[in-house]
């Protein structure tokens, strides 16, 4: 995911009252390689975050929305992260 996305994915949860924090993240079949990612309590809170703040989603230069269909997700347990 780009850091801009993970920035304003941030945003709008702290905007809900929810807790959430950028990572850098390798899953598996990564093979080592790296992302930024959001890492946070529940995947549904992103849901409801996201679309609680939509403005935080327009790209400023060319008015289009950031391609949020190509987030994956992964549990880390007690937590999840998406990336």
């Amino acid at each position: 995911m780009e850091r801009e996305l993970a920035e304003a994915i941030v945003e709008a949860m702290g905007n809900c009252g929810f807790d959430a924090e950028i990572e850098e993240y390798s899953g598996r079949g990564m093979y080592g390689k790296t992302t930024t990612g959001v890492k946070c309590d529940s995947i549904t809170e992103v849901l409801e975050a996201v679309l609680s703040c939509p403005d935080l989603f327009v790209d400023e230069d060319y008015g289009a929305m950031f391609p949020i269909d190509t987030i994956r997700q992964d549990s880390l347990g007690l937590s999840g992260i998406i990336y």
